[in-house]
């Protein structure tokens, strides 16, 4: 998991600095650039609770990594909803770009989150 962390940590922060090159060039706007940089924040965090519930389930028991990690699916669920909410009610942002944005990074992120799991998975099968 530490160094598939580390990847996709190195992969954010290319993809953001990617980002801020193209807005930096005039190729995108003011606009497009904060749709783009919002959902990436939003997806950030939801990763961040993830990798800490995931951190304290390991150790435990196979009741207990399902508690976490489900349960904490169900938080991180609302946690978002509400965060893409309030970006949309308050924030002079595109939406077509914002929710395209949020799309892209938030399927990025769940490919890392079902490879985590995938291998808890196969060292628990391996026991």
């Amino acid at each position: 998991m530490i160094s598939s962390t580390k990847n996709i940590l190195m992969l954010y922060l290319i993809l953001n600095l990617i980002v801020l090159v193209i807005f930096m060039t005039n190729i995108i706007n003011s606009g497009l650039f904060i749709s783009i940089m919002v959902p990436s924040g939003i997806v950030f965090i939801n990763f961040i609770v993830f990798s800490i519930l995931y951190k304290k389930s390991t150790e435990k028991g196979n009741k207990i990594f399902l508690l976490y990690n489900l349960g904490g699916m169900g938080l991180r669920m609302i946690l978002v909803l509400l965060l893409i909410f309030l970006s949309l009610k308050f924030l002079k942002i595109d939406k077509y770009g914002f929710i395209f944005a949020f799309f892209i990074w938030y399927i990025l992120f769940l490919v890392v989150e079902i490879k985590a799991l995938k291998a808890k998975a196969d060292a628990t099968k391996g026991k």
